[in-house]
């Protein structure tokens, strides 16, 4: 192997190779955590250069079993790019966790 040898490019970049797109190789990897792997949701999520900015850098892919964990990454998503939430939606979706959840105890709870 010459010494100027450079591993990445040996191996063919997806988007220059196979005329696929940034969304196509996000989707590619969301179905394989879904469909190899078993995971129950599976979403990609851009991550921008800077705040404000349009540039995508990259995608966080997020897969989980946990039906509740998609609803909690996607306001940790807002939370971190600064999307602004109406407090009035943030009170609907709390109580909906505490509805939820209050549900579990009683249902976990021994009767008297």
């Amino acid at each position: 192997i010459s010494a100027h040898f450079h591993w990445r490019k040996s191996v063919p970049h997806p988007v220059t190779e196979y005329g696929m797109s940034n969304q196509d190789i996000v989707e590619k990897f969301r179905w394989r955590f879904l469909d190899e792997l078993g995971y129950t949701h599976a979403h990609g999520w851009p991550i921008y250069e800077r705040q404000g900015s349009q540039k995508i850098m990259y995608y966080m892919v997020h897969a989980t079993d946990h039906d509740e964990a998609p609803n909690l990454m996607s306001r940790a998503y807002k939370t971190a790019t600064r999307r602004a939430e109406p407090p009035e939606q943030f009170k609907l979706e709390f109580d909906q966790f505490l509805e939820g959840h209050s549900r579990t105890i009683e249902a976990g709870s021994p009767s008297d």
